[in-house]
C-alpha cells in the first residue's frame, strides 16, 4: 500500500485504481478462483443501476487515465493486453450488446439504419460475445444444454450495459462534485 501511495480518494472505484497501480509498479496480481466473497445484492433496479453506474464510471475513468501509463509500461505484452482488455471489457460488452439492438431492429425491419453493417455486427456480436460466456459457464461443470440456457440469459441481462455505459460516461463527464452513491444494505 505504501509503494503505491495507499488509496486514491478521488477514485469512484478505488479497488480497481489500486489493482491497475499495483501492475503498473511490477507487484503480481492473481486471480483467485478459489476465494468466496459474500455480498448481499441489491433487490430493487433503481439503487442496482445507480450502484452499477458508480461502478461503469470508475473502470471508464481508470481506463481513460491509465492507457497510456499501461501501454507504456515495462510490463510483459500478456500482462499489458490483459489489463487492458479488463478495463474495457464494459465498453465492448456494450457495443457487442448495441451490435444486437442494431441487428434485431434491422432484421425486424422496425427501423432501418442506414448502413451495410448490421448483419455483420450480428455476427461479429455473437463470435465475440456467446464462446467466452459458454466457456465461463462451463468451468461450473453444468452440461451444455443448461450452459446454453445460461448463456442466453446472460446475454439478455447484459442488454442493461447499454443505457448503463451511456449513462456511466455522461456521469463521468457531467458531475462537478465526486460523491459516494453508498448502496443501502438491510442485512437481508
Amino acid at each position: 500500500m505504501k509503494d503505491i501511495e495507499g488509496w486514491d480518494g478521488f477514485a469512484v472505484t478505488e479497488d480497481l485504481n489500486m489493482s491497475i497501480k499495483m501492475m503498473l509498479r511490477g507487484k503480481k496480481i492473481r486471480y483467485c478462483p478459489e476465494a468466496v466473497v459474500w455480498q448481499e445484492a441489491v433487490p430493487h433496479w433503481k439503487p442496482f443501476f445507480r450502484q452499477r453506474v458508480r461502478w461503469a464510471t470508475g473502470n471508464l475513468e481508470t481506463l481513460f487515465v491509465y492507457l497510456a501509463p499501461i501501454i507504456d509500461s515495462d510490463n510483459p505484452l500478456y500482462k499489458k493486453i490483459d489489463a487492458i482488455q479488463y478495463l474495457v471489457f464494459l465498453l465492448f460488452t456494450a457495443f457487442v450488446m448495441l451490435g444486437y439492438v442494431v441487428f434485431i431492429l434491422n432484421l425486424g425491419n422496425v427501423y432501418r439504419f442506414q448502413m451495410e453493417a448490421p448483419l455483420i455486427i450480428g455476427i461479429v456480436s455473437t463470435v465475440a460475445f456467446f464462446p467466452g460466456v459458454l466457456l465461463g459457464i462451463r468451468r461450473d461443470k453444468v452440461g451444455i444444454l443448461r450452459a446454453i440456457i445460461r448463456a442466453v440469459e446472460y446475454w439478455a441481462y447484459c442488454l442493461y450495459l447499454i443505457p448503463l455505459f451511456f449513462a456511466a460516461f455522461i456521469h463521468m463527464i457531467t458531475r462537478k462534485e465526486r460523491r459516494w452513491a453508498k448502496t443501502q444494505h438491510t442485512g437481508s
